[in-house]
């Protein structure tokens, strides 16, 4: 399988464009998006932020991952765009190994073999005392690129996750410090990528912690006060 490299320009299966590139490289003289870079969405009027995904031989610029062909634009949509590559020069050849990951969701099942359903449910906590980041919005990216938000209870917990037939990493985002990588919730709070977890069998029924430092009286940040978080497509006419 082949994933051509992302940059400056390239589009998105919504129509958006890549909007920043931070590496120091460069295909034909377009500089290599990483993740955290800025896309646009025209269906949701937001500039979302490159989440990379899926399977990828580690390249990195400056300890962020270069961006690939269908890696996600994060942005207010329900189910995050893919990236689609504008230069057919570099790509990332994945071999076998690479290949069975990339299409687990389409591995048949044995008859007669034992089967898995596989879920989670997490728990935010914060990482300094351990307690509980109770009534905190969260959202998880299933590996589909589903966006699912919340708000944690008075346990810091998050709502189950729906099940899947084979395991998946998902990604969790949460109010607290600014990280690299956000999305905004339908709210409009702003949350950051706080952790990557792999689902396990629905049998392990433990909640699995999710520890980071956090601020102790979490505010509301501004839609359009920071640019480095968030830029909103302006109004046009009809």
């Amino acid at each position: 399988m082949r994933r051509y490299t992302i940059t400056l320009g390239a589009s998105s299966s919504s129509g958006g464009k890549v909007i920043s590139a931070s590496s120091d490289g460069n295909i034909d003289g377009m500089p290599i998006a990483l993740e955290g870079d800025l896309v646009t969405c025209p269906v949701c009027r937001t500039a979302g932020k490159i989440l990379c995904v899926g399977p990828r031989i580690p390249e990195t610029w400056n300890g962020k991952n270069v961006a690939l062909e269908n890696d996600l634009c994060i942005c207010r949509c329900a189910s995050a765009p893919k990236l689609l590559p504008n230069q057919n020069l570099r790509c990332q050849v994945i071999k076998d190994s690479g290949r069975a990951l990339s299409h687990a969701l389409e591995a048949p099942i044995v008859r007669g073999a034992p089967t898995h359903v596989f879920t989670d449910r997490f728990a935010l906590l914060d990482e300094h005392d351990g307690r509980p980041l109770a009534r905190r919005e969260y959202a998880v990216v299933r590996a589909s690129g589903k966006l699912e938000f919340g708000t944690c209870d008075a346990q810091g917990r998050t709502h189950q996750l729906s099940s899947t037939a084979h395991s998946e990493c998902v990604e969790i985002y949460a109010q607290g410090p600014m990280t690299a990588a956000s999305l905004i919730s339908p709210s409009g709070m702003v949350l950051h990528h706080r952790a990557r977890r792999r689902t396990t069998p629905a049998a392990e029924a433990a909640v699995k912690e999710v520890r980071f430092a956090a601020h102790a009286t979490p505010r509301r940040e501004a839609r359009s006060a920071d640019s480095a978080l968030a830029a909103f497509l302006p109004e046009t006419g009809s």
